[in-house]
């Protein structure tokens, strides 16, 4: 057992904070922080917050019980216990709160990160990042990738790895994503995002635009008339396709939902 393992029943022996959470990071952002800022690595960290009941660990999912985008094979309680995650937080940080989990491997890259570069340089992932509906960064405005800024290879949507690969970093060539410090002229400081209140409201607008769609539609593959569901202040400037998604393959979700909202124009 190690001692951040011992530490969750005899008091706290890791490194974490409740202000190093920010509004709608996502699950996998939050364990891997976690685990970089504890130096733990990425299988350790699954160790720790893995499901300890082996019926829930041998259950199958259709995305794979360690894939990010749902709690999976994780212990929802101990996530919150460790992570000091209110229950919105927790549902916050996983993509069903936006989308159900049929609808993942429609609307997301379902194995894979999609990012924001100037996010993840500050030890930050949202939820909304993994929509093929979002193409630009809410908080930065700039486009979304999915593939490693240095070896251009696609990161797992996931907390596994073999041997002690390093979390908040690429799996392929282990270029880190995210420093936890970063030099002041001769001192150095916490590097971690914190959102102002317009970046809040920004994002509060984009999940109660999801929220209000999957209420009026049932879900999002159902919808026919994007024209009829405009996001918060984007005006018209969304599509109109005239198939449902679930006929669709994964590129062809892409070109005709990827530009459907202009996060610059949402306030």
């Amino acid at each position: 057992m190690t001692s951040i393992e011992t530490g969750l029943s005899s008091g706290p022996r890791y490194c974490w904070r409740r202000d190093w959470v920010a509004p709608y990071e996502s699950l996998w952002s939050l364990l891997h922080k976690f685990a970089a800022l504890n130096w733990v690595c990425v299988q350790g960290a699954k160790q720790l917050f893995q499901k300890t009941s082996m019926a829930d660990r041998r259950q199958r999912r259709s995305h794979g019980k360690w894939n990010l985008h749902t709690l999976g094979g994780f212990d929802g309680e101990k996530n919150r216990k460790v992570l000091k995650l209110s229950p919105d937080d927790l549902n916050h940080s996983l993509v069903t709160s936006l989308i159900s989990s049929l609808e993942i491997r429609w609307l997301t890259p379902e194995t894979n990160l999609r990012y924001c570069p100037e996010c993840i340089n500050r030890g930050y992932h949202s939820i909304f990042h993994q929509l093929y509906a979002i193409s630009k960064c809410p908080i930065h405005d700039i486009a979304l990738t999915e593939q490693c800024q240095h070896c251009g290879r696609k990161i797992t949507y996931e907390l596994n790895g073999r041997g002690k690969a390093t979390p908040y970093s690429c799996p392929v060539c282990h270029t880190g994503l995210w420093a936890p410090r970063r030099r002041i002229g001769k001192d150095s400081e916490a590097n971690i995002l914190e959102l102002d209140e317009v970046q809040k409201n920004r994002l509060d607008n984009l999940f109660v635009w999801f929220d209000t769609v999957r209420k009026t539609a049932g879900s999002l593959t159902n919808m026919e008339r994007w024209s009829e569901m405009a996001a918060p202040g984007t005006g018209n400037n969304h599509l109109e396709h005239k198939k449902t998604f679930l006929q669709m393959r994964g590129e062809e979700v892409l070109g005709h939902w990827g530009n459907l909202i202009g996060c610059s124009d949402v306030s």
